[in-house]
């Protein structure tokens, strides 16, 4: 009798759950990416200037002076030559940025949000995409 009752139970309960359909992005509409109080894609914006690089963790920069035009959300011109793309996206405790068409090739480093909201990003290390054996120290600011 018990068990009965637990299958009848059991079979209730079944029953009464509905499955939820997920939401799915409307056409054309391209919702922001947040990191606390704003986008992160409003925070990439404008000019920047890279004006020192380093090959090692520890090596002395080297002056450089290459702008880095940002066009949309993921587009931007690496010092006046072709369009190329960017991605800007937050992981956890900070920002991943992916630049191509470098003078380093593809590259990726985090950056945190306040670095980029005082538009100043001091010595990060920056991957190469495809050697991660490969890495370039960047100092970057905002014009």
């Amino acid at each position: 009798m018990i068990k009965q009752l637990l299958a009848i139970l059991c079979l209730l309960i079944f029953l009464s759950c509905k499955k939820q359909e997920p939401l799915k992005p409307q056409p054309g509409i391209n919702l922001p990416v947040w990191q606390g109080s704003q986008p992160i894609d409003t925070l990439f914006t404008g000019k920047w200037l890279i004006y020192q690089y380093a090959t090692t963790p520890n090596g002395f920069p080297q002056p450089i002076s290459d702008t880095l035009s940002i066009l949309d959300n993921d587009t931007y011109i690496y010092a006046g030559q072709t369009p190329c793309n960017y991605a800007l996206y937050p992981v956890v405790g900070s920002n991943k940025l992916v630049l191509s068409c470098t003078p380093w090739g593809s590259i990726s480093g985090n950056v945190s949000t306040t670095s980029l909201q005082i538009k100043q990003i001091n010595g990060i290390e920056f991957t190469n995409t495809f050697d991660l054996n490969q890495s370039v120290w960047l100092w970057i600011k905002g014009l």
